[in-house]
């Protein structure tokens, strides 16, 4: 079976919908020009322009007899624009023949919001510095750190637990640090610290 999309302006699409249903007698008819994308509508007496845009995005047809179940019957990538005769299409139609919007709210401007963004290439500079940062997570397998350094007079006591986790208490009143996954303390890590560490570890979620 054959399958188009015909779009009609406002004023004439109720017109068209009578006819369907068969309370307008009038006569529809519809020509298309061999080779071109121009073609004419004959409403009655009425004649209108017809012309033939590549929709940008290609839609799928459906067919169900009960709203539950639909079975694919088609792609359409064209669009019929029926329109008033040597009227302006600049507005739907860009000058490749494409249609500017597709046939959904979604896809309203589409042309012009997705298709034609221009996404700025990066500098050489850029690309190497990506291309380091991408060789370093490869080995390390963290993303971003930022490196600290903590004198020694700081540091109170270092547990290293079964688990090959690291506990850093300090001197200084600053709660203690792990290393290790998961980053925060566990129930398990508890048992290395001493009350006062563990006060400070519980009140403060503190990552390494």
């Amino acid at each position: 079976e054959e399958q188009y999309i015909l779009r009609f302006p406002s004023d004439i699409a109720e017109t068209v919908r009578d006819v369907i249903r068969g309370d307008d007698e009038r006569q529809i008819s519809l020509t298309l020009t061999e080779g071109s994308k121009e073609g004419s509508l004959k409403l009655g007496s009425s004649e209108y322009g017809v012309f033939v845009a590549d929709l940008p995005c290609v839609v799928e047809t459906h067919k169900t007899t009960d709203n539950e179940h639909y079975t694919k019957t088609g792609d359409i990538g064209e669009v019929l624009i029926v329109h008033e005769k040597h009227s302006d299409l600049s507005d739907l139609v860009d000058s490749d023949g494409v249609a500017r919007e597709g046939l959904t709210p979604a896809s309203k401007n589409i042309r012009k919001q997705k298709w034609e963004q221009v996404i700025p290439h990066p500098t050489q500079e850029e690309l190497a510095e990506a291309q380091k940062e991408i060789i370093r997570v490869h080995k390390t397998g963290v993303l971003d750190f930022e490196l600290e350094k903590i004198p020694l007079s700081e540091i109170e006591e270092i547990f290293v637990t079964n688990k090959e986790v690291t506990i850093i208490t300090f001197n200084t009143g600053r709660p203690p640090v792990r290393t290790g996954n998961p980053e925060n303390f566990t129930d398990e890590d508890f048992k290395f610290l001493p009350p006062e560490q563990q006060e400070l570890a519980r009140t403060q979620d503190y990552e390494f």
